[in-house]
């Protein structure tokens, strides 16, 4: 599903959500596609993720800014609007 899907998802609700990652001092967003700025932004709908562990990540980075090129699938449970205790599917 979308990130735009899984926000509108009840809280407790388990999610396998598609998207790229972005990191931003320190704030992880799943977003729907990569604004085409440099470094990138969050393009479309996204949510934040919470409690996903990075460090096996190919992620590009620019300052404080880090982000995936291509799109990855997260695993985990919406709640308040987040997407939390997200793993990454291989």
């Amino acid at each position: 599903m979308s990130p735009g899907e899984a926000a509108g998802r009840p809280d407790g609700t388990d999610v396998t959500v598609g998207g790229f990652l972005v990191e931003d001092s320190g704030i992880v967003m799943l977003a729907e596609a990569l604004a085409e700025s440099y470094p990138p932004q969050p393009g479309g709908t996204f949510v934040i993720v919470d409690g996903l562990d990075l460090s096996g990540a190919e992620l590009e980075q620019r300052g404080p800014v880090r982000w995936s090129n291509a799109a990855v699938t997260l695993s985990g449970m919406m709640n308040g609007g987040r997407l939390t205790g997200a793993t990454m599917r291989e």
